[in-house]
Protein backbone atom coordinates (compact mmCIF):
# COMPACT_ATOMS: atom_id res chain seq x y z
CA UNK A 1 0.00 0.00 0.00
CA UNK A 2 1.28 3.48 -0.84
CA UNK A 3 0.91 6.61 1.31
CA UNK A 4 -1.77 7.99 -1.01
CA UNK A 5 -3.90 4.91 -0.31
CA UNK A 6 -3.19 4.87 3.40
CA UNK A 7 -4.12 8.54 3.94
CA UNK A 8 -6.76 8.84 1.17
CA UNK A 9 -9.76 9.61 3.40
CA UNK A 10 -7.89 12.05 5.66
CA UNK A 11 -6.48 13.90 2.63
CA UNK A 12 -9.86 14.15 0.91
CA UNK A 13 -11.48 15.54 4.08
CA UNK A 14 -8.65 18.02 4.54
CA UNK A 15 -8.77 19.22 0.91
CA UNK A 16 -12.57 19.57 0.92
CA UNK A 17 -12.68 21.33 4.30
CA UNK A 18 -9.87 23.76 3.50
CA UNK A 19 -10.43 24.05 -0.25
CA UNK A 20 -6.69 23.46 -0.33
CA UNK A 21 -4.57 22.40 -3.26
CA UNK A 22 -1.44 21.79 -1.23
CA UNK A 23 -0.91 20.05 2.06
CA UNK A 24 1.86 19.03 4.38
CA UNK A 25 2.34 17.63 7.87
CA UNK A 26 4.78 17.96 10.72
CA UNK A 27 7.72 15.60 10.67
CA UNK A 28 6.65 12.28 12.15
CA UNK A 29 2.94 13.22 12.12
CA UNK A 30 1.74 11.85 8.80
CA UNK A 31 -2.04 12.03 8.66
CA UNK A 32 -2.17 15.26 10.70
CA UNK A 33 -2.29 17.54 7.67
CA UNK A 34 -2.09 21.30 7.42
CA UNK A 35 -1.95 23.70 4.53
CA UNK A 36 1.42 24.66 3.15
CA UNK A 37 2.39 28.07 4.52
CA UNK A 38 0.48 27.79 7.82
CA UNK A 39 3.63 26.92 9.76
CA UNK A 40 7.35 27.54 9.23
CA UNK A 41 9.07 25.34 6.65
CA UNK A 42 11.37 23.90 9.34
CA UNK A 43 8.32 22.10 10.81
CA UNK A 44 7.27 20.64 7.47
CA UNK A 45 7.56 16.92 6.82
CA UNK A 46 8.01 17.63 3.11
CA UNK A 47 11.11 19.78 3.47
CA UNK A 48 14.28 18.27 2.13
CA UNK A 49 17.26 20.55 1.75
CA UNK A 50 16.97 22.48 -1.54
CA UNK A 51 13.84 20.59 -2.50
CA UNK A 52 10.91 21.24 -4.76
CA UNK A 53 8.02 20.76 -2.31
CA UNK A 54 5.55 19.74 -5.01
CA UNK A 55 7.88 17.02 -6.24
CA UNK A 56 8.58 15.79 -2.69
CA UNK A 57 4.82 15.75 -1.96
CA UNK A 58 4.14 13.68 -5.10
CA UNK A 59 6.97 11.25 -4.28
CA UNK A 60 5.62 10.88 -0.73
CA UNK A 61 2.09 10.15 -2.01
CA UNK A 62 3.42 7.48 -4.39
CA UNK A 63 5.95 5.91 -2.01
CA UNK A 64 5.32 2.73 -0.05
CA UNK A 65 3.69 3.27 3.35
CA UNK A 66 5.93 2.14 6.21
CA UNK A 67 4.42 1.34 9.56
CA UNK A 68 6.19 3.52 12.17
CA UNK A 69 8.62 1.72 14.46
CA UNK A 70 7.43 1.95 18.07
CA UNK A 71 10.25 3.01 20.37
CA UNK A 72 10.38 3.62 24.09
CA UNK A 73 11.84 6.95 25.20
CA UNK A 74 14.99 5.09 26.21
CA UNK A 75 15.39 3.38 22.81
CA UNK A 76 14.77 6.68 21.01
CA UNK A 77 17.31 8.50 23.18
CA UNK A 78 19.96 5.81 22.67
CA UNK A 79 19.51 5.81 18.89
CA UNK A 80 19.60 9.62 18.70
CA UNK A 81 22.79 9.69 20.76
CA UNK A 82 24.46 6.97 18.68
CA UNK A 83 23.63 8.73 15.41
CA UNK A 84 24.24 12.36 16.37
CA UNK A 85 27.07 12.11 18.90
CA UNK A 86 28.91 8.95 17.92
CA UNK A 87 28.14 8.72 14.16
CA UNK A 88 26.87 5.14 14.29
CA UNK A 89 24.50 4.49 11.42
CA UNK A 90 23.40 0.87 11.71
CA UNK A 91 22.15 -1.58 14.30
CA UNK A 92 22.00 -5.37 13.91
CA UNK A 93 21.23 -8.40 16.05
CA UNK A 94 23.58 -11.36 15.91
CA UNK A 95 22.49 -15.00 16.02
CA UNK A 96 23.20 -15.09 19.79
CA UNK A 97 20.74 -12.23 20.35
CA UNK A 98 23.38 -9.56 21.03
CA UNK A 99 22.89 -6.09 19.57
CA UNK A 100 25.78 -4.48 17.66
CA UNK A 101 26.17 -1.02 16.15
CA UNK A 102 28.27 -0.04 13.14
CA UNK A 103 29.41 3.22 11.59
CA UNK A 104 29.48 1.78 8.05
CA UNK A 105 26.96 -0.52 6.41
CA UNK A 106 27.67 -4.12 7.52
CA UNK A 107 27.02 -7.15 5.32
CA UNK A 108 25.63 -10.42 6.58
CA UNK A 109 27.08 -13.85 5.89
CA UNK A 110 26.45 -17.26 7.45
CA UNK A 111 28.69 -16.43 10.42
CA UNK A 112 27.25 -12.99 11.22
CA UNK A 113 27.53 -9.32 10.35
CA UNK A 114 30.82 -7.94 8.97
CA UNK A 115 31.94 -4.40 8.18
CA UNK A 116 35.06 -2.38 7.44
CA UNK A 117 34.30 -0.49 10.65
CA UNK A 118 34.51 -2.32 13.93
CA UNK A 119 31.12 -3.26 15.39
CA UNK A 120 30.42 -2.41 19.02
CA UNK A 121 28.29 -4.61 21.22
CA UNK A 122 25.52 -2.92 23.22
CA UNK A 123 25.47 -5.69 25.83
CA UNK A 124 23.36 -3.98 28.50
CA UNK A 125 20.74 -3.13 25.86
CA UNK A 126 20.27 -6.56 24.24
CA UNK A 127 16.69 -6.71 25.54
CA UNK A 128 15.86 -3.45 23.73
CA UNK A 129 15.34 -2.85 19.99
CA UNK A 130 13.04 -5.85 19.51
CA UNK A 131 12.34 -4.65 15.94
CA UNK A 132 15.90 -5.76 15.01
CA UNK A 133 16.18 -9.49 14.27
CA UNK A 134 18.94 -11.94 13.34
CA UNK A 135 16.74 -12.99 10.41
CA UNK A 136 16.93 -9.49 8.86
CA UNK A 137 18.77 -9.61 5.55
CA UNK A 138 19.79 -5.94 5.74
CA UNK A 139 21.08 -3.93 8.69
CA UNK A 140 18.66 -1.51 10.33
CA UNK A 141 19.45 2.10 9.47
CA UNK A 142 19.30 4.24 12.60
CA UNK A 143 18.44 7.30 10.50
CA UNK A 144 15.50 5.53 8.84
CA UNK A 145 14.17 4.32 12.20
CA UNK A 146 14.38 7.81 13.72
CA UNK A 147 12.66 9.36 10.69
CA UNK A 148 9.77 6.86 10.89
CA UNK A 149 9.16 6.14 14.55
CA UNK A 150 6.57 6.67 17.23
CA UNK A 151 7.82 7.22 20.77
CA UNK A 152 5.57 5.40 23.22
CA UNK A 153 5.11 6.00 26.92
CA UNK A 154 4.92 2.41 28.16
CA UNK A 155 6.59 -0.80 27.02
CA UNK A 156 3.14 -2.42 27.05
CA UNK A 157 1.99 0.00 24.29
CA UNK A 158 4.19 -1.80 21.74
Amino acid sequence: MINGEKYRDELLKFIEKRDAGSFTFSKGEEGNFWQCGEKPCCECGMVIERSNCSLVRLKWLLSEYKEPVKLTKLEHGILEYLLENRQYGFVVRERDGFIYIYKSNPKKDADGWKSLSLGRELGPFNNLFQFVHWEDSEPTSIQEVLSNCEVIKNESDK
